[in-house]
């Protein structure tokens, strides 16, 4: 998901493919998208949604499902939701939690969220179920990751969609004698979107992933 909209003569498999899929299906015949990911292995996620919330109908997409977080998000190039955004077709990518796991609840959501957008759109007839509204979705429009430091046992004080503060404590690693060896802190206010499960973490990995308001004090 880094390629798109691809290149039918580009110079790798991945980017070939992307673009015979880019200009023979996706191009002339789609009017709206929504791409369904999970997190990558050995890690967490909210029931979140990444939109550019800079578009109203991509908001109004956004905003009838009803999920925990939705990141304002400009959009990040390669992306399949940035290359139809940027092709005039309003998408957005939904996170639905953990991989390699069926997760019944985030299922739900997903599909009581998605059936909303085909009622809004007139696709199916039916009355709407629940939406950001309902489930007070949290809203932000950053992301602070906390990247590891050092290898070790990780052991995280806080979990998902618990609400933080600048220099809260939120994880901890030791080494394979106990010993601390490590502390996070977050530095913003904000909610946990990301988490690591793995036990072992290495130096440079991903720890935890804050989603926050920009307009709201950091240290």
């Amino acid at each position: 998901n880094r390629v798109w909209p691809g290149d039918e003569t580009g110079n790798n498999a991945p980017t070939r493919h992307a673009g015979i899929l880019w200009n023979r299906l996706f191009k002339n015949n789609i009017d709206i998208a929504i791409d369904y990911h999970t997190v990558s292995t050995g890690n967490d996620f909210t029931m979140f949604i990444f939109a550019d919330m800079r578009h109203p109908e991509i908001q109004q997409m956004a905003e009838l499902f009803p999920v925990e977080q939705i990141k304002n998000d400009p959009g990040l190039s390669g992306t399949l939701e940035t290359a139809l955004v940027e092709a005039g077709i309003p998408a957005l990518t939904v996170e639905i939690g953990s991989p390699r796991i069926f997760d019944a609840r985030k299922i739900a959501l997903t599909i009581e969220g998605s059936m909303n957008v085909l009622k809004y759109y007139n696709i199916i007839d039916g009355t709407m179920g629940r939406t950001s509204k309902d489930a007070k979705t949290f809203f932000g429009d950053a992301i602070e990751t906390i990247h590891a430091t050092t290898g070790g046992y990780l052991e995280l004080l806080v979990d998902l969609n618990d609400q933080v503060s600048p220099g809260q404590k939120v994880a901890i690693q030791r080494n394979s004698f106990g010993d601390i060896v490590a502390e996070y802190s977050a530095g913003v206010s904000g909610e946990v979107a990301v988490v690591a499960r793995d036990a072992l973490s290495e130096p440079g990995s991903r720890v935890m992933q804050i989603l926050y308001n920009s307009a709201e004090s950091i240290i």
